[in-house]
């Protein structure tokens, strides 16, 4: 199906987007939900969560180098 594939790419480009903003600027994780198009801050983190094994705030800790 041509949606779901589409859905798909618009999810790991949203993905992306994230990663980018949580190491590269100091905006809280509500503020980078609402820039990448999420309507909801606690969706976006279960998101998140579920494709990358961490919450937002710890996966940026972590690659950071921060405990």
């Amino acid at each position: 199906m041509l949606g779901s594939g589409v859905k798909r790419l618009m999810g790991e480009r949203r993905l992306l987007e994230a990663k980018r903003l949580l190491l590269f600027t100091v905006r809280t994780v509500e503020d980078i939900a609402y820039e990448i198009g999420f309507e909801d801050p606690a969706y976006f983190s279960r998101f998140f969560r579920d494709r990358v094994g961490q919450a937002p705030a710890a996966w940026r800790r972590a690659q950071l180098g921060q405990s």
